[in-house]
């Protein structure tokens, strides 16, 4: 029990891995390695499991979904927690963390991008919707891009620096490689920077080919597997570059409402002209947000309140430019809810 009370305080700590295996010996492969959590699926569900990760220090988190919608295989597992992934309905989400809480168990809440608790004082929050990181590719290889442009790369940074100016927790996203797909030790180089620049955590998943070959001792997979992680690792020993400021002059000024959770959004499109920017989310903009800040735009002006517009005021006053929509325009409702 002592052990669940110490997993669960430092759960802001833990680097996560969707786990393949069921088998005890498999916990060699991260022995050693920042990997310190394994999801888990439910027929990974084992107290012999848990018992054997415990001992090497290893979290154990039961993946539950709402189709199954019972944790009584995780208490009774002895895992440390559970992940909640999917489109739960509040009552039952409710209704689940309370009963780990009873068990003094971890629950770490991975929903659609819309339901995020993002003013809750968790120790970690996260999602399990992204866009897999890097170009997207047509049929025959061809890149895709537009007229006038270089080929987008699709990133989760975006709406990851918004999560991270609304919310002081850990946070994860839990996106996985595309099915039916090999994929090479790079992207997954690219997928964990791809988080961990902003602060985040990607879940580690590999896809069902190096699953496979890294379990038969595979020479390749067992060299990719070190890249990744190695790569881990060095986010890991910089851990003090999370508590980092953004640097730049130019507030971009917008919320849930206004495609702070979009991928490909206007935070996306403006860091990809290597723009120093920094996000403000509408609910925090207050007195003091704006200091160091020369430029703002403000995406959704109908959405601020009387005091919200009189700090602008005051950052205009004080020498600021401020760009804002024209009267009666309002920003598309977002869908951050559709599968990438």
């Amino acid at each position: 029990m002592l052990l669940a009370f110490m997993l669960l305080a430092g759960a802001a700590d833990w680097v996560p891995m969707r786990w393949a295996w069921a088998d005890p010996k498999s916990l060699d492969l991260v022995k050693g390695t920042a990997i310190n959590c394994l999801l888990l699926e439910r027929g990974q569900w084992s107290a012999q499991f848990a018992k054997a990760a415990a001992e090497v220090g290893i979290a154990t988190l039961g993946v539950v979904r709402p189709e199954s919608g019972s944790v009584d295989g995780v208490i009774e597992g002895k895992l440390s927690g559970a992940v909640l992934e999917g489109d739960f309905e509040a009552a039952v989400a409710q209704r689940l963390r309370e009963r780990l809480a009873d068990s003094r168990l971890a629950v770490i809440e991975l929903p659609l991008r819309s339901r995020m608790r993002l003013d809750a004082a968790d120790p970690v929050i996260g999602t399990f919707q992204g866009v897999w990181h890097g170009i997207q590719v047509d049929v025959g290889g061809a890149a895709k891009a537009a007229p006038s442009g270089a080929p987008w790369i699709d990133t989760n940074m975006g709406f990851l620096r918004f999560v991270g100016a609304v919310s002081a927790s850990t946070i994860w996203i839990g996106n996985v490689p595309p099915e039916k797909t090999v994929i090479k030790a790079e992207r997954y180089l690219q997928v964990i920077c791809d988080a961990a620049v902003v602060g985040a955590r990607w879940i580690v998943a590999l896809d069902a080919d190096l699953n496979k070959r890294l379990l038969g001792k595979d020479a390749g997979a067992t060299e990719d597997w070190r890249r990744i992680t190695q790569q881990l690792a060095f986010f890991e020993a910089h851990r003090e570059w999370k508590g980092l400021q953004p640097a730049g002059q130019f507030a971009l000024i917008q919320d849930v409402a206004s495609g702070g959770l979009m991928s490909d959004g206007i935070l996306d499109m403006v860091a990809v002209k290597h723009t120093p920017v920094r996000a403000v989310p509408t609910r925090k903009l207050d007195g003091t947000v704006m200091n160091g800040s020369k430029m703002a735009v403000n995406v959704d002006p109908k959405s601020l309140s009387e005091e919200q517009k009189e700090v602008l005021k005051r950052f205009t006053r004080g020498g600021g430019t401020l760009l804002t929509a024209p009267a009666g325009w309002q920003f598309p409702a977002p869908k951050p809810d559709k599968s990438p």
